[in-house]
């Protein structure tokens, strides 16, 4: 482990889902017990250690898992973006995609409050 460094610490069976994820990539990782940094009772965690120049590929590759499994959900990943903005006459829901005018300080489609 001399040329990785920590690039996270996680419960362990999130390390060791990584680790074996990342494996498919071809991207090698350890999962480490260390007493210093590490949990343990009933939510132990790891260190999971990288080779530096793997980090951003290792960052695309869970971030991909995750908009993935949003779509799976039936999430539009397109409306993660969307922000409201009262400066502005219509805003677009990040929640459901409805567009709407903005005095309006809720989504009239699904509910989703902008405001009190």
């Amino acid at each position: 482990m001399h040329d990785k460094q920590i690039f996270a610490i996680l419960p362990t069976r999130d390390a060791e889902w990584l680790q074996a994820r990342l494996a498919k990539e071809g991207i090698e990782v350890a999962s480490v017990y260390n007493q210093q940094t590490c949990t343990s009772g009933c939510s132990p965690s790891k260190e999971v250690w990288a080779h530096p120049q793997d980090v951003d590929s290792i960052q695309r590759i869970i971030v991909g898992d995750r908009l993935k499994a949003l779509e799976d959900l039936g999430a539009d990943v397109r409306l993660l973006n969307q922000v409201f903005d009262d400066t502005k006459t219509h805003a677009t829901c990040p929640a459901c995609g409805f567009s709407f005018e903005t005095k309006n300080l809720s989504c009239p489609d699904c509910g989703l409050s902008f405001g009190s």
